[in-house]
């Protein structure tokens, strides 16, 4: 439950102490194993990016994993031949616990907040690639937003990649949460031109899988009404809610292919000039 007024480093310090896992860090309620498939869907998403941009080979480049969490996706781009990462994360709990997970590895973590504007300095170098997933519509005060993406540029290396998470095509500032604040492909297109960087690429990444909060009124209404009504009862149960997310999942992906676009969600790749 987040309190009032939403104070970033509390809440989610709280809550990564509480739950250092999928569920921690993904969708709060629907459990781990549902949180499992959300970021099934993540992975297809950046590596379907990844391959379009032809940054399929990682090996010898240099990743600033930005909110890393429980280093769900360090340790996805270690795996892809990544020569070194830094996470930054805003948690101790974060910190404590990713130092020790990769112990022996070529990575580094930095407790700060993403919007300080001493990061550059601290982190003293610029990186191939920075990622943001599921992290920037959780910075909800837009000028804390806007000394991000000033950091950002300042840490990624001509012609490097920033890749992030958005819902695009909500409202202006659209949120349903104190901790979540979803901007439109304007906004952004706008304050990364500022910082130097152009959207090439952005991949949908769920249709089923949540809560829609675009497309027409009658595709909403279908679409929420499964994630509401049978997704929530279904899926946390033993046997029957591995096959009904998998087949979701399998739909999921039929749908976005077919209407390339997703109800929710995109995975947005950025690059400096």
């Amino acid at each position: 439950m987040v309190k009032y007024p939403y104070r970033p480093k509390d809440y989610w310090e709280d809550r990564l102490s509480r739950s250092m896992n999928l569920e921690g860090v993904g969708l709060l309620g629907r459990g781990i194993k549902y949180n499992s498939y959300l970021y099934r869907s993540k992975i297809r998403a950046v590596e379907k990016g990844l391959k379009t941009i032809k940054q399929g080979d990682l090996r010898g480049k240099s990743l600033l994993d930005l909110g890393s969490g429980i280093g769900f996706w360090v340790d996805y781009f270690m795996k892809q031949g990544i020569a070194s990462c830094v996470g930054v994360d805003i948690t101790e709990a974060s910190i404590q616990y990713l130092t020790n997970r990769f112990l022996g590895t070529n990575t580094t973590f930095v407790r700060s907040d993403i919007s300080d504007p001493d990061l550059p300095i601290r982190l003293e170098q610029q990186f191939d690639i920075i990622t943001a997933i599921d992290v920037l519509y959780h910075v909800v005060s837009d000028s804390m937003l806007v000394r991000t993406i000033g950091n950002i540029n300042q840490l990624t290396k001509p012609q490097g990649w920033l890749i992030f998470t958005e819902v695009l095509f909500s409202p202006e500032g659209f949120s349903n949460q104190p901790h979540v604040k979803w901007r439109p492909r304007t906004f952004w297109e706008r304050l990364l031109t500022e910082n130097g960087f152009a959207i090439r690429l952005q991949i949908p990444v769920y249709f089923f899988l949540r809560k829609a909060v675009s497309g027409s009124r009658p595709l909403r209404y279908l679409v929420n009404f499964i994630y509401s009504q049978i997704t929530s009862r279904i899926s946390e149960k033993h046997f029957w809610g591995d096959i009904y997310l998998s087949s979701l999942g399998t739909i999921d992906q039929l749908c976005i292919s077919l209407f390339a676009r997703s109800t929710s969600s995109y995975v947005v790749f950025a690059q400096k000039s």
